[in-house]
This record gives C-alpha cells, structure tokens and sequence, in this order.
C-alpha cells in the first residue's frame, strides 16, 4: 500500500498540482504513516514462549529441508499478523505516552505511567 505522502508525491511528478490543504490531510493519518514508516519488525521472546521454541526450532533445523520450510511458514504468518497490527498498537502507545486520558474505568492515564521499556522501544 502506497502511502498518503508518496501518493502526493507521485500526483506532482505527474505533472499536477498538490494544495496546501491535500498535504495538510495527507499527513493527518497516523496510523498510515506508522504503516509507511515499517520497514522490519523485532520479536522479542523467551525460549520456553510458543514463538521462542518456533524460532528455536527454525534455527536448528538444516536450511532447505521440510522442517525449515514448515518454520518458515508459521514465522510468515507470525510476521504478517504482527504486521497489520503494529501500526495501529504504536500509535495508540504514543498517543498514551503524550497525552492524558481517562481509561475504561475512569481514571486518567498520564504519560509517566508508560514505563521506561515501552518508551524506549517506540
């Protein structure tokens, strides 16, 4: 998927014209940006966690034979899952991290209670 600024980028190198306003509402979507902007993903995990023992399992086993390939293809869907939802989850986490907001129950979220981890990693 082509991103909203590329897309704007695209239309000019065509030849036509992009507005102040076209720009304005290019760069309003967040969350198509955090899509555009993810390039890899990282998965962090411990061995005795499903994904720690797939990963595990993908290492050791021979490169080309049956056992790889199968890894392989529970990783691809492990990383497609992981990455349509990413971009959704980072933004929702900085916009937690920025702004104060009541939670479900009524009490506010301030951005000091984003632990030091989770700040760090977005």
């Amino acid at each position: 998927m082509q991103g909203a600024v590329l897309g704007l980028r695209t239309r000019v190198l065509a030849g036509m014209i992009v507005s102040a306003k076209d720009i304005a509402k290019a760069c309003d979507d967040y969350v198509e940006k955090q899509k555009a902007a993810t390039l890899s993903m990282m998965q962090r995990t411990d061995k005795n966690t499903g994904l720690g023992k797939l990963l595990d399992r993908r290492f050791r086993a021979e490169p080309g034979s049956d056992e790889r390939k199968s890894a392989d293809e529970e990783l691809k869907k492990i990383d497609d899952a992981q990455f349509k939802r990413t971009p959704n989850n980072r933004h929702e986490k900085r916009m937690r991290g920025l702004y104060v907001d009541p939670d479900e129950s009524g009490l506010r979220i301030r951005p000091r209670e984003v632990g030091q981890t989770e700040a760090h990693e977005l």
